[in-house]
């Protein structure tokens, strides 16, 4: 079962998912979960559960959720995936008129050595963008299924002789329910 901490917990109340027998509960991008206000139905669901494996991705350990393993977890282990950043990344913001955008993308698409990822506000609108960008050249385009109500574009950037180009599997989308929150 995929799904957030308050849709779970009504599928649970409505007596269509029992947690009794979990043996695996994973919180991925738990920082952000637990700091958007999904704690205390995190907890709920972890005490309907008895005795499962708990795993809690992150890309921030705060203090509290440090607190919130430490209360619930016996003998964790933490593994460390990725080095801190390069202290060479930088952030910036270009502001561009509407019709330079594309232009002004696959420009610094162009220059940059590695991967990026897009984020678009809407589905149709990854889509044109995912077009305009291959016919433009630039790499590979995948539209992988919506994040939230934003839909996310991302491919291969690199444009070296030998750069990786593959395509990634698309996530089937799941056609949603009135009151689905998944």
């Amino acid at each position: 079962m995929i799904g957030t901490p308050g849709r779970i917990l009504d599928m649970v109340s409505r007596r269509r998912l029992a947690l009794s027998r979990v043996q695996l509960l994973v919180l991925d991008e738990g920082d952000e979960m637990l700091d958007a206000g999904f704690a205390p139905d995190v907890e709920r669901i972890i005490e309907m559960t008895y005795q499962p494996q708990i795993v809690l991705a992150s890309a921030t350990m705060p203090e509290w959720v440090s607190r919130m393993i430490t209360r619930h977890l016996d003998d964790p282990v933490r593994v460390v995936v990725a080095g801190p950043a390069e202290e060479t990344l930088e952030h910036g913001l270009l502001r561009v008129s509407r019709p330079e955008k594309l232009r002004t993308l696959s420009r610094l698409l162009r220059n940059h050595k590695g991967s990026a990822i897009v984020f678009g506000r809407t589905k149709h609108g990854v889509r044109k963008l995912s077009r305009d960008l291959r016919n433009l050249g630039q790499g590979q385009p995948v539209a992988e299924r919506p994040r939230s109500d934003y839909g996310r574009l991302s491919w291969a950037a690199d444009q070296r002789p030998g750069g990786d180009q593959r395509r990634r599997p698309r996530a089937r989308h799941q056609p949603r329910r009135p009151g689905d929150q998944l």
